[in-house]
């Protein structure tokens, strides 16, 4: 051993030389040839070293830093390697080298300053730029960070790893149109790229965009048939789409790979149950108590699961159990007042929500869990009061505002109500669905032009809200105008609501306007399978079978709205109409019949 490492010693002056000559070139080669020779030990301290020339010296001090990196004391580390640096004061790889180990000792202005210098010295130096990338990440610097990352890609626009990292910078910081840009440049670059296809499905779930979440998603599995995430991302999708039992099999073909894998049990368990299985649902959720040895996150989520899923019951049980373990919990206090009020046992649920503490974050609302129990019991100016009061412990807490204008809207106040909500607008300008339901009020006061303006609002504040998009298009249908636009804001609606009857009812509306007879029948169908009760989608069907000559199903449709609805406010209309279609069944039938109704 001794013998190599004195040949190792005779040779590295030399090409020490070199490597401070070369810059970073050649570091890889030499790191990778420095770690294959054995470590030679440094003199111990006591012992006074001969003064040799610079050359030497500074290879020396250079050598003994990286003995002492190695060991990880990095305080000697670094006095030796700026001993290096006085002696070789314009080599980028050196400051490069200080850099990254300030960096390591929590410096991060003596490591930018030194890393910055390797990069005036040695504009190529790559490694350079991503270290002070990650130096500006530490100190939340994210401009300088993306500066840094964008020099790498014009050195190398081809560099994966610096597009990648540039796409999770991007979007930590909430540029997601630049994070798209780079990850979408990554899958060009590389169309295996698993990583690339992966966060691109993420950021469009995230954007409720989920045709390209479902297409990105897949082709990631596609690449990595083992990619856990990226099954559990396709049943959210499928979750969000009201698609149940596609993303139960997503689920199940998780539990396939990793059985254990709690997430998925807890998934599953919930499309079961959606699914209307109980057994299957509630077998795989004590089973998950067990799995996660009873932790209390997870047992408090399989009762929002059971609280969600209206088994009752269960719900009650799963949060009283944690109500006995921590008795103070506000959170658990709430939700098991919430499944009381379910259960519609408003004065149980009331000694829950009212002894949680007003400092608690659930305090607003348990107040508004409150003023429900009010209205239901017909309290309504109780209720009023009791949110007046909660907006002055509150003032931020936009629920308030939206509750306490739906209680004005009950009492027919609608004056009242916008005001409301107008005053929440001031709090909180960028809230869509404050917009919404200023909108909807607008509309019941007849103010047309102004409702359909702060409809615009809401949806250019959240482009997927749903029922934004389905307003906004079933006025214009009602109104007869711009039936294309409003053709487009009810497609997009379905897009995040695939299976709500009121949105197909309003797509079959459209069709309706346009004289597209078949195809508003096709979705009117669906929506009456899907509301069956609802007197306005009934009407709808109706109405379009008469357009389509089949007078029997009308008659059919228009008589159970009647039997449904007996007082319904248009019931004259529908009168009229089972009149008129008898007329028009006698007529075909070749004579005049009774017109009884």
């Amino acid at each position: 051993m001794q013998k190599k490492t004195s040949l190792f010693f005779a040779r590295l002056p030399i090409f020490f030389l070199v490597l401070l000559l070369v810059g970073p070139g050649c570091q890889g080669r030499w790191s990778q040839f420095f770690s294959e020779q054995p470590a030679p030990t440094p003199p111990p301290a006591n012992i006074p070293l001969k003064t040799p020339d610079s050359q030497s010296e500074a290879y020396y001090h250079f050598l003994a830093s990286s003995l002492y990196a190695q060991e990880d004391n990095d305080t000697r580390a670094i006095e030796e390697l700026q001993k290096t640096l006085a002696l070789v004061p314009d080599s980028p790889f050196l400051e490069f080298s200080l850099g990254r180990l300030l960096f390591k000792t929590s410096n991060p202005a003596e490591a930018q300053r030194h890393t910055q210098k390797a990069i005036d010295l040695d504009p190529k130096f790559q490694e350079a730029y991503s270290l002070l990338a990650e130096i500006y990440i530490s100190q939340q610097k994210w401009e300088e960070a993306l500066k840094s990352y964008q020099a790498l890609i014009d050195l190398d626009p081809q560099d994966e790893e610096v597009l990648f990292n540039l796409g999770i910078l991007n979007l930590q910081i909430k540029k997601i149109p630049q994070a798209l840009e780079s990850f979408q440049k990554l899958i060009k670059i590389n169309p295996k790229s698993e990583k690339g296809h992966f966060f691109l499905a993420k950021i469009y779930l995230e954007m409720k965009q989920y045709d390209r979440a479902r297409f990105y998603f897949q082709e990631t599995v596609n690449i990595n048939p083992n990619h856990i995430n990226a099954y559990m991302g396709l049943g959210r999708v499928y979750e969000r789409t009201d698609q149940t039992k596609q993303a139960l099999a997503m689920y199940q073909i998780v539990l396939q790979k990793n059985p254990k894998n709690l997430e998925a049990q807890e998934s599953a368990a919930n499309q079961w149950l959606k699914l209307g299985n109980y057994d299957q649902g509630h077998a795989l959720l004590e089973s998950l108590k067990i799995n996660s040895n009873q932790d209390f996150e997870r047992r408090f989520r399989i009762g929002i699961i059971y609280l969600e899923n209206k088994h009752l019951d269960q719900a009650f049980e799963e949060f009283s159990a944690l109500s006995n373990e921590k008795p103070e919990d506000s959170r658990i206090k709430y939700f098991l007042g919430i499944t009381l009020v379910e259960q519609r046992k408003f004065k149980k649920a009331l000694e829950f929500l009212t002894s949680i503490s007003t400092q608690s974050e659930y305090f607003p609302q348990a107040l508004i869990m409150h003023s429900y129990i009010l209205e239901k019991e017909k309290k309504f100016e109780e209720a009023i009061q009791l949110l007046q009061k909660a907006l002055i412990v509150s003032p931020k807490k936009i629920e308030i505002y939206l509750t306490l204008a739906s209680l004005y809207e009950q009492t027919n106040n609608l004056p009242e109500g916008k005001k409301v909500l107008l005053e929440g607008i001031e709090i909180d300008p960028d809230q869509a669905e404050l917009y919404f339901r200023l909108g909807i009020f607008l509309d019941k006061m007849g103010q047309k032009r102004e409702s359909i303006q702060q409809l615009k609002t809401a949806i250019k504040k959240d482009p997927f809200h749903a029922m934004a998009l389905n307003y906004l298009g079933y006025t214009y249908a009602e109104r007869g105008t711009h039936l294309d636009e409003a053709e487009d804001l009810i497609k997009r609606a379905l897009k995040f609501r695939p299976n709500d009857g009121y949105i197909l009812d309003s797509l079959g509306w459209v069709y309706f306007k346009k004289k597209k007879f078949d195809e508003a029948l096709v979705e009117l169908e669906k929506a009456y399978k899907l509301a069956p009760n609802d007197p306005v989608i009934g009407e709808h069907l109706g109405d379009v079978y008469i357009k389509k000559s089949l007078w029997d199903n009308a008659l059919k449709i228009y008589r159970r709205i009647l039997e449904v609805h007996p007082a319904a406010k248009e019931k004259e209309t529908i009168l009229k109409k089972i009149k008129e279609t008898q007329l028009k069944l006698e007529e075909e039938k070749g004579g005049v019949g009774n017109q009884t109704n």
